[in-house]
């Protein structure tokens, strides 16, 4: 699974274009991605990746005081008893991000206060042992609109490129 990578590309390349939409997109299957993770408080729409039941991958930019990571979710709006809610203990930012601006070290490390339960809705992404080869088919997905005329949204969008 390349999402990290993907989700790493997504930040620099965000930087230069500054656009929050997923172009082309679509919203994904309820729980077709159970690693990402709803942050808030954050600016916008933020999202994140489990990388392990205690660790979480994020854009720098999406930092604040006293964040809630919100597991399990699909529809923000909606209860589906799926969810977790934990406090953020730690946060580790890249040294050379920006409060609340998008550049190329725009990536941070959010530790978890209590482990997450692992099940069907919450689970660690996949994380590669090697670079993706030109063509792989890769996913982008976050709360955001997924046409040119959308608003950010209350459930998962996502795209596949390569």
């Amino acid at each position: 699974d390349w999402f990290i990578f993907v989700c790493l590309i997504w930040n620099a390349n965000a930087a230069r274009v500054q656009d929050d939409k997923i172009v082309g997109g679509y919203e994904c299957r309820k729980n077709s991605v159970p690693y990402q993770v709803y942050l808030n408080p954050g600016f916008g729409f933020c999202a994140g990746a489990l990388i392990s039941r205690t660790w979480v991958v994020a854009s720098a930019h999406c930092f604040h005081f006293n964040m809630k990571v919100h597991l399990g979710e699909h529809d923000l709006n909606v209860d589906e008893g799926t969810e977790q809610i934990i406090d953020a203990e730690k946060i580790i930012r890249h040294p050379d991000s920006v409060l609340g601006h998008l550049n190329d070290n725009d990536i941070m490390l959010v530790k978890l206060s209590k482990p997450a339960t692992l099940n069907n809705y919450v689970r660690t992404v996949s994380l590669p042992t090697s670079c993706a080869v030109a063509g792989t088919k890769c996913l982008i997905s976050g709360w955001s609109g997924w046409r040119e005329s959308q608003q950010n949204m209350e459930n998962i969008s996502g795209k596949h490129f390569g």
